[in-house]
């Protein structure tokens, strides 16, 4: 058969069909035009879904997402003087859930918590201990804490400091959580 030649399948009842395009194993036999789209129609695809598996892959085992941390419904807050120095010590504790967005474990370290009021700023207070929760007596002392990816990590944290002249009063009071997230520091959120 040479170019331009068609491939005629002769049917039962003497009706003669064009059966060149159709029937995929005579391909070579094809005008060259079918067969270049074809070609690069099966290359596109191919391209396509290697690319959205690896992206798929990516996404589910590589991708780092953002700590997200809860608004707290309550918290204690104490200010104390009982010291030999007569100097007073402010301390907070308020349960928080760090929730990972990502694929990838984060280690979270050196948590500290700054309280804002009226335009008035407490110093940074420093993260003492952990409690699982309100009716535990013995918290744990502070450490650093890894966050797999999407799970979360729910504690009652213990924040304390001299409050720098901070004294809170009744109101709205905004906690800013500031901490190293693998080895670098940023806030973390404002609530």
């Amino acid at each position: 058969m040479g170019q331009g030649e068609t491939l005629v399948a002769v049917l039962a009842d003497g009706v003669k069909m064009d059966v060149s395009i159709i029937l995929p194993w005579i391909a070579p036999l094809q005008p060259s035009w079918i067969q270049s789209a074809s070609t690069i129609a099966t290359v596109i695809i191919s391209l396509l879904a290697s690319g959205f598996g690896l992206f798929n892959f990516w996404y589910g085992n590589w991708r780092r997402g953002k700590i997200i941390v809860s608004n707290p419904i309550s918290y204690a807050l104490v200010l104390e003087n009982d010291n030999p120095k007569n100097e007073d010590k402010l301390t907070m504790f308020i349960p928080l859930i760090f929730l990972n967005s990502g694929s990838t474990t984060h280690f979270v370290e050196d948590v500290r918590l700054i309280l804002q009021q009226n335009d008035n700023k407490s110093n940074d207070l420093f993260f003492g201990r952990s409690y699982s929760s309100w009716e535990d007596n013995r918290g744990m002392m502070a450490q650093s804490f890894a966050i797999d990816g999407h799970r979360a990590y729910s504690a009652n944290f213990m924040f304390y400091q001299k409050p720098g002249g901070f004294v809170p009063k009744e109101g709205i009071c905004k906690a800013e959580i500031k901490a190293k997230l693998n080895d670098r520091s940023c806030p973390l959120n404002k609530s």
